[in-house]
């Protein structure tokens, strides 16, 4: 049977393509909102763009509605009434107009379904999808292509765009549905949607952020039913023609959702009654590597900002659909977001980068989670032209590669470490088979509610404390990265003297502070690379003894930089923030502050943004 793939809501599966620019009367930054009709053969289809401007149309061609739009405008392309015994979809038709004419809505019309009054009947089959796998040097494979099963996801038979009925694909991606005998024209379709409600639940979507949030699915042809039970299998191909892509990635949505079915499944597994926060998988054959608006595909990187996921889709470019560790990672920053906590501040990271400590911890985390997840310690990212080149992370090379750093400031490291920790595999440093159990319980527990900032350090105290019996091998593990495990006494790393070449001024990792005592002098520093690098954020710690007012201030001692910044926190969550432009000095006052460690931060933001130097400051409280 043959198949198409459609966003929900008759929205489309691909975003704004650009058609030939200009426009007329109203000025170059207005342009028009078109495409074609297909399968009208009586009758009128009368249409409308954003609720209005309605537009009939009697045969099937091309058409354009008379208002243009201005340039960043939204469009929605909708059915206002459909011709006599058809009944008409759109796809493609809403998005944001990108400094051209929209010529690709396309609207497709076919024979109303009529339900039938017969016995019902059994509809069942199986639901794949094409997943594309990486060479070893992590760009995708086409050649080795297999169908895997389209896990959890809602199904639902329809007739003229209402649900009749709907289940979910079980583990190996089969269903079942039952519906009325003697129907015409009836739909089924698949979304890239994995639902339930009830102990524990869920909520995850993939959908198209260049097409106004459209939900991705697979919908069959019309087909009729009879007296007798009916096998209707779909599948989701990848859309490749061998040297390009040649038809619709149908694959890709469903890719990405099967990488979280994994994802999420890991940590059932944990908790049977999770309560997952619903989620939105942003994928778009036009999300692209470059900054700007992400409602026309520029995405700058496959992320999690906090909401939502955003993943990479461009052909010849990046495309991580079919990258089931990046998109395990990035669900990853989601699960630590929601049920751990993440001080990560983000930016640009890798294996040879010296990080701000909550940023290796973080980004580590991902990578580990994701091997963890697929049991496969190799990260392949596809890139580039016809997606072949790319890159791998074998995790269990412990860093050894050219390039690689290890320490407490390594998302290497990091990742080496919570990844030997799991797995089965014992070699050199690693004689720890965990599993992931410990692991979360640490995450879910004592690293949410840390009074230090999310590290190495705060996990690997609070995981040795719940580990007694493993703090010998967990201390070998460290080691191996640099990191001083046996000396690993608190959740501040207070016992770390090893720097491994970097700056002398890296150490200790905080200060340490007393109201009303001496200045506390410390350099921030983009040595090692601006904005998330180790050393541009200096961290201090204090206690108060009691509920009081407190003012902090810092003032320049040294360096090129002029404009230091001040972050106060508690338990993770910012109290206060004082980011004046006072050259050379900062002062941060709050009032009823209650008893207890508290972290403060300072950075200067020159090193923020473009890079000035080590500055330092002397900090008194």
């Amino acid at each position: 049977m043959w198949l198409r793939l459609k966003p929900l809501a008759m929205l489309a599966m691909y975003g704004i393509m650009a058609g030939c620019g200009g426009s007329s009367g109203g000025g170059s930054n207005f342009y028009s909102i078109g495409g074609t009709v297909s399968g009208l053969t009586a009758g009128t289809l009368v249409l409308q763009n954003n609720g209005t401007n309605d537009l009939s149309l009697t045969s099937n061609s091309s058409f354009t509605f008379n208002s243009r739009l201005a340039n960043g405008s939204t469009y929605n392309v909708t059915v206002l009434s459909h011709p006599v015994d058809q009944y008409c979809t759109v796809s493609h038709g809403s998005g944001t107009v990108s400094s051209a004419n929209v010529v690709n809505v396309a609207v497709s019309c076919m024979a109303s379904c009529v339900l039938g009054a017969g016995s019902a009947i059994n509809v069942s089959g199986k639901i794949t999808f094409d997943r594309v796998p990486h060479t070893t040097n992590g760009g995708l494979d086409y050649t080795a292509t297999r169908q895997d099963p389209v896990r959890g996801a809602i199904v639902e038979a329809t007739c003229n765009n209402s649900v009749v009925t709907s289940t979910v694909t079980d583990g190996i991606g089969d269903y079942s549905v039952t519906v009325p005998g003697g129907t015409e024209n009836l739909l089924l379709r698949v979304k890239a949607q994995m639902q339930q409600t009830g102990t524990a639940s869920w909520n995850f979507r993939v959908v198209d952020n260049t097409s106004g949030g459209a939900l991705y699915s697979l919908s069959s042809t019309a087909f009729n039913t009879g007296a007798g039970n009916l096998s209707l299998d779909l599948h989701a191909a990848s859309g490749w023609g061998g040297s390009s892509y040649t038809s619709t990635r149908a694959a890709a949505p469903f890719a990405i959702l099967d990488s979280v079915y994994d994802a999420f499944q890991k940590v059932l597994a944990e908790n049977a009654s999770t309560q997952f926060p619903a989620l939105n998988l942003n994928w778009s054959i036009n999300n692209v590597s470059v900054s700007g608006n992400v409602a026309i595909g520029q995405i700058s990187t496959s992320h999690f900002n906090g909401t939502e996921i955003f993943i990479l889709g461009k052909a010849n470019d990046d495309t991580d659909e079919y990258d089931d560790h990046v998109v395990i990672h990035e669900w990853g920053h989601y699960f630590e977001h929601n049920f751990s906590r993440a001080d990560n501040i983000g930016g640009s990271h890798g294996s040879g980068d010296v990080l701000d400590i909550r940023v290796a911890f973080g980004e580590g985390f991902g990578n580990a989670y994701s091997a963890i997840v697929t049991d496969d310690p190799v990260y392949a990212d596809a890139a580039g032209n016809l997606q072949t080149g790319g890159f791998t992370i074998n995790m269990e090379d412990n860093c050894t590669d050219i390039g690689d750093v290890r320490g407490w400031y390594s998302e290497c490291s990091v990742q080496s470490i919570l990844y030997d920790m799991y797995d089965t595999a014992t070699e050199g440093a690693d004689a720890l088979t965990m599993g992931f159990t410990p692991l979360y319980d640490v995450l879910v527990n004592e690293q949410k509610n840390t009074l230090a900032m999310t590290s190495i350090f705060s996990f690997i105290y609070e995981l040795k404390q719940n580990n007694l019996g493993d703090v010998t091998n967990i201390n070998a593990l460290l080691a191996a990265q640099s990191i001083d495990g046996s000396l690993l006494t608190d959740i501040y790393g207070s016992g770390q003297v090893t720097n491994n070449t970097i700056s002398g001024d890296a150490l200790p990792v905080y200060k340490t502070a007393t109201v009303g005592g001496a200045a506390v002098n410390v350099c921030s520093s983009s040595e090692f690379q601006v904005y998330n690098g180790y050393e541009v954020s200096r961290f201090i710690k204090f206690t108060l003894p009691g509920t009081q007012s407190l003012t902090i201030t810092a003032v320049k001692s040294s360096g090129a930089g002029n404009d230091p910044d001040l972050v106060l926190y508690r338990n993770g969550t910012q109290i206060a923030i004082a980011e004046t432009t006072t050259v050379n000095n900062e002062t941060l006052s709050v009032s009823n502050l209650t008893a207890g460690d508290y972290v403060l931060e300072l950075y200067d933001y020159g090193n923020r943004t473009t890079g000035v130097g080590s500055t330092c400051y002397n900090v008194t409280l």
